[in-house]
């Protein structure tokens, strides 16, 4: 679940009351992560299409990249199961991940 809101879309989860009585709203992170996972279809979708010639590889490398980054921001709005640091265990294991994806798409550009 997310973290509390007071925004518009938040949305009441069981009926988790505060301590006044009020419905407690919290962050949809699971529709952000929907969101965010059409997004990345869209755009590697378009990446794929497009009419530049893209060596092997280069659509792993971005969905790795997309992934990590879109990831480690919803991770900005759930409540984290573990912290480590600054960071949330979500965000800190994302960060291979975008460096692993970052190392793909260049060691792609150079053997293209």
């Amino acid at each position: 679940f997310g973290y509390p809101t007071s925004l518009p879309w938040g949305v009441q989860f069981g009926n988790e009351l505060d301590t006044a009585g009020n419905p407690v709203y919290r962050h949809p992170s699971q529709l952000y992560e929907s969101g965010y996972s059409l997004i990345m279809f869209m755009v590697l979708l378009l990446f794929n299409k497009s009419k530049t010639r893209w060596p092997a590889g280069s659509t792993l490398a971005l969905f790795m990249v997309l992934y990590a980054v879109f990831r480690s921001l919803t991770d900005l709005v759930r409540v984290p199961e573990i912290m480590i640091g600054p960071l949330t265990m979500g965000q800190l294991l994302n960060i291979p991940v975008l460096l692993a994806g970052i190392a793909l798409f260049v060691y792609a550009r150079k053997r293209g």
